[in-house]
């Protein structure tokens, strides 16, 4: 069980990533959008989340270039 529980991690810290740096970017655009009063739509927070998901992939890949004791 403890085995599958470290496989597994990765998926975890990649979602956890993935989800922090979607909303940070996505908190950005709106106060950004907000300040210069113009409307924030659909296409542009696909295009941040695309963003963050390759963003938090890189980070993943970095990661796991690091050897880790288990």
């Amino acid at each position: 069980m403890m085995r599958m529980i470290l496989e597994l991690s990765w998926l975890w810290k990649f979602l956890s990533v993935f989800a922090a740096i979607a909303f940070v970017l996505v908190a950005c655009a709106g106060l950004l959008c907000r300040a210069r009063q113009k409307p924030f739509g659909k296409k542009g927070a696909v295009v941040l989340i695309l963003i963050a998901f390759v963003i938090a992939a890189v980070w993943l890949t970095q990661l796991a270039r690091t050897p880790m004791p288990i």
